[in-house]
Order: structure tokens, then C-alpha cells, then sequence
């Protein structure tokens, strides 16, 4: 895990936020006087229904499997493009 000086961290917020988006690292450990005090690290979220509005189920699939064809169904709502 990448570590950083908490003064040093306030300073480079934008600069290690771009970093983690262009994949340099995961996490990062913020020290104060040598000890970690707090991380940043990535937000999860949440992909059911990615596929909601851009996808037609068609016949002969297993419609009864709400999991299988939930992401793909379209409803007032579609998902993002």
C-alpha cells in the first residue's frame, strides 16, 4: 500500500486522486507522525442493471430467472448510455 505524510497528502489531494483514477495504486495509508491515520481508497458501488434499456432479451431464454435477465430488461428507467 502506497503511504503518504499528511501534510504532504492535503497538499497533492488532487494530484493522488487522479493517480488512483489512472490505476498507479489501489489505496493509500495518510500518516501522521509515522502512523497511519486514516486510507483513501476507492468507492464500491454497485453494477446491477448496467445493462437495463441497451439489451433485448430474446426468446427461448430462461425469463423465470429474475438474477439471469434482471440486468438486461427494459422498464420506464433505462440505464446509463
Amino acid at each position: 500500500m502506497t503511504t503518504i505524510a499528511i501534510n504532504e497528502a492535503v497538499a497533492a489531494l488532487p494530484a493522488l486522486i487522479a493517480a488512483h483514477e489512472c490505476g498507479e495504486f489501489h489505496e493509500v495509508a495518510i500518516l501522521r507522525d509515522g502512523r497511519p491515520i486514516a486510507r483513501l481508497a476507492p468507492i464500491e458501488t454497485q453494477r446491477d442493471g448496467v445493462a437495463r434499456g441497451i439489451f433485448e432479451v430474446g426468446d427461448g431464454t430462461p425469463s423465470e430467472d429474475a438474477e439471469v435477465v434482471g440486468p438486461f430488461q427494459s422498464d420506464d428507467k433505462p440505464g446509463p448510455r
